[in-house]
């Protein structure tokens, strides 16, 4: 068995990425994080018609996007 190389940092690039790969706006991205067993949970910030963060009492509004691992048949659309 070869050594498993663990970085140091990632990238903002490969933060993006990762993101963009669960097809979550990454703008949107509070928290996120991804389970061994049960998927991904992402917080996610709310935000307006105009794209502003919704808030109340000073503090952002969030809500909580769960993700669960599955197959997607071959007739599901990619």
């Amino acid at each position: 068995m070869s050594p498993t190389t663990i970085p140091a940092v990632i990238t903002n690039a490969q933060k993006q990425a990762a993101i963009r790969a669960f097809g979550i706006p990454a703008s949107l991205v509070c928290e996120i994080t991804l389970h061994a067993t049960e998927g991904v949970r992402a917080e996610l910030f709310l935000r307006d018609r105009e794209g502003r963060i919704v808030s109340h009492g000073g503090d952002p509004l969030t809500t909580t996007l769960r993700i669960p691992y599955g197959e997607v048949s071959a007739d599901a659309a990619a």
